[in-house]
């Protein structure tokens, strides 16, 4: 089975897909390929899992990036609400699928998570980081105008505390592996030079032991009404504040939860896909893409890959969700 865009292999009953072995970035993203191989690739696993497979890990070939996201290219070619709609469910159906495994499902973060494949890694049971200083997680979709829309509104605050989640869905903040361990966003941190072997290891083959159950996940957004209503006033508050209520993503992304956070899975995801849809293509998201890709245009540079990483770990040496972000939004838990 050939691929182009990840790599799949089975060794010793174990599923292992790869990101970034043939793309020729400095930071691998997901494209409308990777989506299709995968969706095949999972066809597979599931037919084989109990039995000719016992688990599955998604890990990157490259140094210091897992999955930058979705290719912002992609976005910014729908042409409709519709087809934002369309993609949108596709991503999401590919994340069900990998949330649906019976089998252990292990995402081996080493590097730079953002978007697209921070949705990706929350679809898995366990999350592990690397040690290594790349390592940062975040979902900065609304620095384009756009929601976590593979799932990722509906996962993470079921992962994290719902403050916490809606501090990164709002402010567009990056963490690293240690602050994201803190919060409950990933299970554990190991040496980067084994930390697939760790994660094999641990949450595959002492599996019973390792895995997260839902009894065992923080009912962050059980909690008493009280509670979310304090939470979700508070936020509305601080977007206000940093945006004067111009900036249309935030204020979307908070009226879909606070309307919506105790709906089913597939009647949330829809209203997700067709919020996704909407932003997509509003004139401010469309705005925000031009100014993103005007900057990356500008940060080209055609010197060593060294400058690259170097340019990716200052990144990484700033980020923390304590530190401030284009909207400077802080919320606490009342």
């Amino acid at each position: 089975m050939a691929f182009e865009q990840i790599t799949f292999e089975i060794i010793d009953q174990v599923a292992r897909i790869g990101f970034g072995k043939y793309s020729k970035k400095p930071l691998t993203t997901l494209e409308l390929g990777t989506m299709d191989e995968l969706e095949t690739v999972l066809v597979e696993i599931k037919k084989k899992q109990l039995k000719d497979i016992i688990g599955m890990i998604f890990f990157s070939h490259k140094k210091h990036v897992f999955l930058a996201g979705m290719n912002v290219k992609v976005i910014r070619d729908l042409k409709s609400v519709q087809d934002g709609v369309k993609g949108c469910r596709h991503g999401q159906k590919i994340c069900c699928e990998i949330e649906d495994l019976l089998i252990p499902t292990i995402a081996c973060v080493d590097g730079v998570c953002f978007g697209g494949g921070l949705e990706l890694a929350l679809a898995c049971k366990t999350i592990v980081v690397s040690d290594s200083p790349y390592t940062i997680l975040g979902a900065p979709e609304v620095t384009l105008g756009l929601l976590p829309a593979f799932g990722g509104s509906y996962r993470l605050p079921r992962r994290i505390d719902l403050s916490s989640a809606l501090d990164l869905m709002l402010s567009g903040r990056v963490v690293k592996g240690k602050t994201a361990k803190e919060m409950g966003l990933v299970d554990q941190i190991y040496p980067q030079e084994k930390l697939v072997e760790k994660a094999i290891s641990e949450y595959i083959w002492n599996s019973e032991r390792k895995i997260r159950s839902e009894a065992s996940i923080k009912p962050s957004i059980m909690g008493n009404a009280l509670t979310q209503k304090a939470v979700f006033s508070k936020a509305r508050e601080s977007v206000l504040k940093e945006t004067r209520g111009h900036y249309e993503a935030p204020l979307r992304i908070l009226n879909l939860l606070e309307s919506s956070l105790d709906d089913p899975q597939d009647i949330y995801l829809e209203k997700e896909a067709q919020l996704l849809g909407e932003l997509a293509v509003s004139e401010q998201s469309r705005n925000l893409q031009n100014i993103y890709f005007l900057h990356a245009n500008s940060q080209r540079y055609k010197g060593p890959a060294g400058d690259k990483e170097k340019k990716i770990l200052k990144k990484a040496e700033r980020s923390d969700i304590n530190k401030s972000s284009i909207f400077n939004i802080k919320f606490a838990a009342p």
